[in-house]
């Protein structure tokens, strides 16, 4: 075997090698990426799941809760504005004074005097109506947000079990198999451009 041979064998043996170091830190890369992110699908059966579907029957009932607790608010306001109606407005019972009459000034200051009394007393009342119906409906508003406290945590809960499973399924997968992973693929592309912007960090890092 000659010497040039054997050169020219150990320098494609060292760029094989350097090659395949640099697919698998950017395969490490990739597989950390996924694993630490919240927004990765793997396209799975996962309502069929036991742990899913009872979560998600969870969701349901507490959604057909809520329906129940809106449809009770809303017959509650009904029935209190029907017992209890807005204050409405009434004119104010007092003549505009006539330009050029006598005292024409003095009977418009008056006016406008009684007339800001008169819309403030109205305001008052509104608003007094406003809250003596806020503070009939709190009870029933509490128990909706309640409620809707319960659904977003089930939700949470939901998008958990669904990320375990993923990952758990993503974890038993070979390169070729999670290779027709979107998500996967998105950010092996993501990691390639990490090791030309930084080769030597990045090897470090995910070798």
């Amino acid at each position: 075997m000659s010497k040039t041979y054997i050169i020219i064998s150990f320098f494609l043996l060292l760029v094989s090698c350097s090659d395949y170091k640099v697919k698998k830190a950017i395969e490490n890369c990739a597989d950390q990426k996924f694993n630490n992110s919240n927004s990765v699908f793997i396209n799975l059966p996962l309502y069929e799941m036991p742990q899913i579907r009872k979560i998600d029957k969870k969701i349901y009932s507490l959604k057909k809760l809520l329906k129940s607790k809106e449809l009770l608010i809303k017959q509650a306001h009904d029935k209190y504005m029907e017992n209890n109606p807005s204050p409405r407005w009434k004119p104010l019972d007092l003549e505009y004074p006539k330009i050029g009459s006598p005292n024409y000034n003095e009977n418009y200051r008056i006016y406008q005097k009684k007339k800001l009394e008169h819309n403030n007393k109205h305001h008052k009342e509104s608003i007094n109506h406003m809250k003596a119906l806020q503070s009939f409906l709190t009870p029933f508003s509490e128990e909706i947000k309640e409620v809707e406290k319960k659904i977003r945590t089930q939700k949470w809960e939901l998008k958990k079990a669904k990320l375990f499973i993923i990952k758990e399924e993503f974890n038993k997968m070979s390169f070729k198999e999670k290779s027709k992973v979107i998500d996967y693929v998105n950010l092996y592309g993501s990691c390639e451009q990490e090791y030309k912007d930084l080769p030597n960090k990045f090897l470090i890092q995910y070798d």
